[in-house]
């Protein structure tokens, strides 16, 4: 970091959150304002597999409170310095909102155009499911099964109908099917994308 900001290269950071930081959100913009050349802030919220099974995913309601208390504080640091630093969250909502994203864009299970290989050669719908037989599609040897691709197109449908019944969908985009299909009505991603849509619409 320190030979990039002595070369003057912007860089962008991105900080996975749980309910063990959470709460420490707004200190991550006095961070990169002192690091000096990040530009950009991204938040990549706990999802519970894989490496993650084990670690406790941040709650809806103390997400939604300390990403407002972030946005505030990159906005008082700006104002101070004259350097914006962006939070992608924010960027993604000002893509939705002039048509360069679609709801779903972001990602490629739910638009059934994922196919991620194990090194014992299983084939899944998403990477966090690794394992589950809930989300296999086959082998590299016999190739993606029609019955199990049907199977889990449907499972990954119902599992988003939240989403698609949200009066925020246009604005958020939608979701990641793997925290929502962990998160149940407590979703830390409903909380941050609320807070952000919020936000840039000077509700906060």
């Amino acid at each position: 970091m320190e030979v990039l900001r002595a070369l003057r290269i912007p860089v962008g950071v991105t900080a996975v959150v749980s309910r063990e930081n959470v709460r420490d959100l707004p200190g991550l913009a006095e961070l990169a304002y002192y690091l000096g050349n990040v530009r950009r802030i991204g938040l990549d919220l706990l999802r519970g597999q894989g490496r993650g099974r084990g670690l406790v995913p941040a709650g809806e309601a103390e997400t939604a409170a300390a990403v407002t208390a972030l946005c505030r504080r990159l906005d008082e640091l700006a104002a101070l310095t004259g350097i914006r630093i962006a939070l992608t969250q924010t960027e993604r909502c000002g893509a939705l909102a002039c048509g360069r994203m679609e709801a779903f864009e972001h990602c490629f299970v739910l638009r059934g155009e994922a196919a991620f290989v194990q090194a014992d050669g299983g084939i899944y719908a998403c990477s966090s499911f690794f394992g589950d037989a809930r989300f296999f599609l086959g082998n590299v040897m016999q190739g993606i099964s029609e019955e199990r691709e049907r199977a889990v197109a449907a499972l990954v449908h119902d599992g988003m109908a939240r989403c698609r019944s949200c009066d925020t969908l246009a604005a958020c985009g939608g979701g990641c099917f793997a925290r929502m299909h962990t998160a149940g009505t407590d979703s830390a991603e409903c909380g941050m994308k609320r807070a952000v849509i919020a936000h840039a619409a000077g509700g906060v």
